[in-house]
């Protein structure tokens, strides 16, 4: 492992125990999930290469975390897209600010915190929703200034009249398509992951029940259901890979 992933992921730690003293303080569930979730299970803590930590929330426990006073997540700062003008990400990430990976201060560690939203018990209704949220997703992005692909762009110029709300206006479009079905407790899905709808998209009993476990030195919570979930994710997830797919996701050298 190279010093500056070593780092960055002993900073991350320290973000974990932060996070997760303020959530049992507020009696608030959560629990590890995708790349986290397979480092508890398969390495007790991270996987070996690995640069981030993803914890997920119901959407019942995040009502209960926005509720939480900002100054509580000091020394590290809670972002998330209505507060911060340039994120354009429909998810919250808690960022060390004052210890960086490198003496330049170029990389930040964080911890990024997803929600699982309640959904239809219509499959069809879900999927529509989950590519709807796709698309007002891009039109944020766009407004906030990231790269938008080629292909995505010209899907994006089928709907243009989109363009022309602000992006607090899409925000709102976007939490209403999610919240839908806030009183549905069968299905559940992450309309900010990065896998496919089916992967997505699950019975929520699977992340209600939590258990204890070691990441590193730490004590975390994940779903009980950790076998089911990891296999849905990734397949045989008890293979290592090859060593030419052991690559950092934000290429931290």
């Amino acid at each position: 492992m190279n010093k500056l992933l070593n780092h960055n992921q002993n900073i991350e730690l320290k973000i974990l125990f932060h996070l997760i003293s303020i959530l049992d303080k507020y009696k608030i569930s959560y629990f590890l999930i995708y790349g986290s979730l397979l480092g508890s299970v398969r390495h007790g803590g991270f996987i070996p290469w690995d640069d981030d930590i993803d914890i997920g929330l119901t959407v019942e426990a995040e009502k209960k975390f926005l509720k939480i006073p900002k100054n509580e997540f000091s020394p590290f700062f809670l972002i998330d897209w209505n507060s911060n003008y340039g994120y354009g990400l429909p998810f919250f990430k808690l960022v060390s600010r004052n210890e960086t990976v490198d003496r330049n201060k170029s990389y930040e560690s964080w911890i990024d915190i997803f929600t699982f939203s309640n959904l239809s018990n219509i499959r069809l209704i879900s999927m529509v929703q989950f590519f709807v949220s796709k698309i007002i997703r891009l039109f944020i992005l766009n407004k906030c200034g990231y790269q938008i692909t080629f292909k995505y762009r010209l899907l994006m110029v089928t709907l243009f009249f989109l363009k022309f709300l602000s992006k607090k206006q899409l925000i709102k479009i976007y939490n209403f398509n999610a919240t839908l079905f806030f009183n549905n407790h069968k299905y559940v899905l992450n309309f900010a992951g990065t896998y496919s709808f089916s992967k997505e998209y699950f019975e929520k009993k699977h992340i209600v029940n939590l258990t204890q476990t070691k990441f590193e030195s730490l004590s975390v919570m994940v779903p009980s259901a950790f076998d089911f979930l990891l296999r849905k994710f990734y397949g045989n997830y008890k293979l290592i890979p090859p060593d030419k797919e052991k690559i950092s996701r934000h290429k931290i050298t």
